[in-house]
């Protein structure tokens, strides 16, 4: 997907990962632990959410709500026409050869030009602090490459590119119980950057394919037991506030959500293998 956290990711792998893992490639490599999780959301939402109710809407209601939202206006029809030219562009890339953020670029700008985005909402909508952290982030480990900074460290953190290369699983779960300690104090997309900048060099020092590590930390790190330790979690509490609910009951279900996670990664290890990923 195009979250923060997925480009974060993308921009750390070695120029050759980039080239290899397009949308595509990314998205087949993905298939098996997507499929996975799948299953086991529908699973443990049928055994915590039984006590649903139909919700009654009929189609005069229906009708009504359309009228009221009115024609799509035309700063509406640019952004649907750049989301769809950006979409086709990530995802033709490796046949047009161009870079995807020249492509980034020029929908900006086609957004900007045409009105749909205003500098008002470009200025204030957009978390520039983040972008910030994060282009200091990848450029420190430029820097570090550049300076052979990251063989000094590899020398001392051998053992850790030993560890996952030679058994891979255990790997997972241990850096997925540091990974959830660690998001009890520190923020999704930070801990994310935290942990792929320092682990992705030693997976490619060791040999390990820097994606599989880069999207193990995706998978773990986006589960949250609180609403203040995900975004999504915080903005859905908030706009259900007088909806009432049993907080602990989706606890129980985040909390379930940890051991499906990780059974979906070591089932996908064999065909990450089969690939050539792994």
């Amino acid at each position: 997907t195009a979250a923060p956290a997925n480009l974060m990711i993308f921009a750390l792998l070695p120029a050759q990962e980039q080239q290899a893992y397009g949308f595509l490639f990314w998205a087949y490599a993905a298939s098996v632990t997507g499929v996975m999780l799948m299953l086991f959301y529908f699973f443990a939402s049928a055994i915590f959410f039984r006590n649903f109710r139909r919700v009654d809407i009929s189609k005069a209601r229906i009708e009504d709500e359309w009228r009221r939202l009115g024609p799509v206006s035309m700063p509406e029809r640019v952004a649907m026409v750049s989301i769809v030219l950006l979409a086709v562009g990530i995802a033709t890339s490796g046949w047009h050869r161009i870079e995807i953020h020249h492509v980034s670029f020029a929908v900006l700008c086609l957004l900007l030009y045409l009105g749909a985005l205003t500098r008002k909402n470009f200025v204030r909508k957009i978390d520039w602090a983040f972008l910030a952290l994060l282009a200091s982030m990848i450029g420190i480990l430029a820097s570090m490459n550049y300076l052979e900074i990251d063989k000094a460290i590899m020398s001392q953190l051998s053992w850790l590119g030993a560890y996952m290369r030679q058994d891979f699983g255990l790997f997972v779960l241990t850096l997925a119980g540091v990974l959830l300690l660690a998001r009890l104090l520190i923020p999704l997309n930070s801990a994310i950057l935290i942990f792929a900048t320092a682990l992705i060099p030693i997976a490619d020092q060791a040999g390990v394919a820097p994606w599989v590590v880069g999207f193990v930390i995706l998978v773990v790190a986006e589960t949250a037991f609180f609403g203040y330790q995900s975004p999504y979690i915080f903005l859905f509490r908030n706009l259900t506030k007088k909806v009432p609910r049993d907080e602990r009951q989706l606890q129980k279900f985040h909390l379930l959500l940890i051991p499906f996670k990780l059974l979906a990664i070591v089932i996908s290890i064999p065909f990450w293998q089969q690939i050539g990923v792994l």
